[in-house]
């Protein structure tokens, strides 16, 4: 940094006061995983339950069979796990007991629920930190076998180097050979040691790892496929069939190679792509100051929880990232059907490459290859569409594009946006503009095209909130805002740092 020394301290101790702040937050989202066997009991004791309890129709005690609550939601998941491809029902308080078996619930349910269940024939048989299993007399006998398959452990790490291996062949057959970069790769094997310990202090989580992505993934290896008839059930609901299938498959393929669907190791996938998504950014980069912003993006909060949760986020983000260096390489086809590829790991990806892609296209003078580009975004996500439409699967849950928007939604919607980008985007941003030369240095076309869209992009998600039509908009505007806000502007921050390479003025 150059200019009066105190400006030069001040602009230094701006960036130091952001990355304490970043890294302690980074910290406190870190620590609620490391410290998570207790809280992971509670999810471990569901799982417990289901596979304990006796051979039969089973049914989860809900608050309402026709509304799954996200609590519901993660029991369902939890049982389903152990249960699959065993259908698992859900009955309320006033449902119809008769026609289950066996019957789980909340360990604290009320007097008139525990009284109505003994007087359909129903007995507490056993009863853990969380749940009560209650069974019909004549089935308490009949032992139940979880479906869970065992798994070598030595077998499932070298199940990961395989799938590392393949993955990083198809990203250098996509990427091109090119000089290895050592800063870059100890920076991404720090972020993966930091991210991989909290995924690894926990066993896989609902909704993705038991459900999602791992659940379906599951039904692969145990059924070959996931049978239409699990899929018209409770338990088939809550895996979101109609997701897209990448995340899916790469789990499957983790099962395959280790012989059984361990719940463990499996969530270095997600790590590992964090980690290439962390080299790709600064591969290129020959100012090393720019890997402390890009770093502590990728360790923020929300990062650690896609991490330690198995989310699909990072591989959008990463696809978006390399379709953007292919197009700026000029491989726009290859580029734009790569930026694509991030359709088949989120339902809202195929839009978000598109309105990238389309950015580019404005500044190109060929029609022809404007409206390729276009068509090769979003082949992958009509392509799975198509594919989901053939087998069944359905369409989103609670989202109604026909109703009239729900405007008050829209406007929490900016507000979770707002906060989303003051704790995650602006401290970065403030770093990457003390770095670039006192801010002489002039911004390339390069980041207008990524910067530009992103934008347009957030206020797309504002106003496709008021289409949601489930009475947990809080909730899912909570969980879900922060990580599509991280993985698109991630696309801008990497344009920004492997593009600023312009002269001063």
């Amino acid at each position: 940094m150059t200019g009066c020394p105190c400006v030069g301290l001040c602009r230094w101790l701006l960036v130091l006061t952001l990355t304490a702040v970043c890294l302690w937050q980074s910290f406190n989202a870190a620590t609620v995983y490391l410290n998570s066997a207790e809280a992971y009991s509670y999810i471990s004791d569901w799982r417990e339950s289901a596979k304990n309890a006796p051979a039969g129709s089973l049914a989860l005690l809900g608050a309402d069979a026709k509304w799954i609550s996200p609590v519901d939601r993660s029991r369902l998941i939890a049982i389903s796990w152990e249960r699959a491809p065993g259908h698992v029902s859900l009955v309320g308080a006033s449902g119809d007991f008769k026609a289950f078996d066996s019957i789980l619930s909340s360990r604290w349910h009320s007097e008139s629920t525990g009284k109505r269940l003994e007087d359909e024939g129903f007995s507490a048989v056993s009863t853990n930190e969380y749940v009560k299993t209650w069974c019909r007399k004549g089935v308490m006998s009949r032992e139940m076998q979880s479906s869970v398959s065992p798994v070598s452990r030595i077998r499932e790490v070298f199940a990961l180097i395989v799938e590392m291996g393949l993955v990083s062949l198809v990203l250098i057959c996509i990427w091109g050979w090119r000089r290895v970069n050592g800063f870059a790769v100890c920076v991404s094997l720090l972020i993966a040691a930091c991210l991989g310990f909290a995924a690894l202090s926990h066993p896989l989580l609902a909704p993705n790892g038991l459900g999602v992505y791992g659940g379906k993934a599951k039904l692969l290896f145990e059924c070959g496929g996931i049978p239409e008839s699990y899929l018209k059930s409770v338990g088939g609901q809550v895996l979101q069939p109609s997701y897209p299938p990448g995340l899916t498959l790469l789990a499957y393929l983790h099962f395959l190679l280790s012989g059984g669907c361990g719940d463990r190791l499996v969530q270095l996938v997600v790590v590992f792509a964090m980690a290439v998504l962390c080299y790709v950014t600064l591969s290129e980069k020959y100012d090393r100051r720019y890997a402390l912003p890009v770093t502590l993006y990728i360790l923020m909060p929300v990062a650690i929880k896609m991490a330690a949760g198995f989310y699909a986020e990072p591989f959008a983000a990463l696809s978006l990232v390399l379709g953007q260096v292919l197009i700026w390489r000029g491989q726009c086809i290859c580029g734009a059907l790569m930026m694509g590829s991030a359709g088949l790991f989120r339902p809202e990806a195929g839009i978000v490459a598109f309105v990238f892609v389309l950015s580019s296209c404005l500044r190109r003078k060929s029609l022809a290859v404007g409206f390729a580009m276009s068509a090769m975004s979003v082949l992958p996500t009509l392509s799975w569409c198509a594919i989901s439409k053939v087998f069944g699967f359905g369409t989103l849950q609670d989202w109604d594009l026909a109703v009239i928007p729900d405007f008050q939604q829209i406007g929490c919607a900016i507000v979770c946006e707002a906060k989303a980008l003051l704790e995650m985007v602006i401290p970065v941003a403030a770093m990457v503009f003390v770095f670039r030369h006192n801010g002489c240095q002039r911004v390339n076309h390069f980041a207008y095209d990524a910067l530009v869209p992103s934008w347009i992009l957030l206020l797309m998600i504002s106003l496709a909130c008021g289409f949601y039509t489930s009475s947990n908009a809080g909730w899912m505007m909570d969980n879900t805002i922060p990580r599509l806000v991280w993985y698109i502007m991630f696309v801008p921050l990497s344009a920004f740092v492997i593009r600023d390479k312009t002269p001063r003025l």
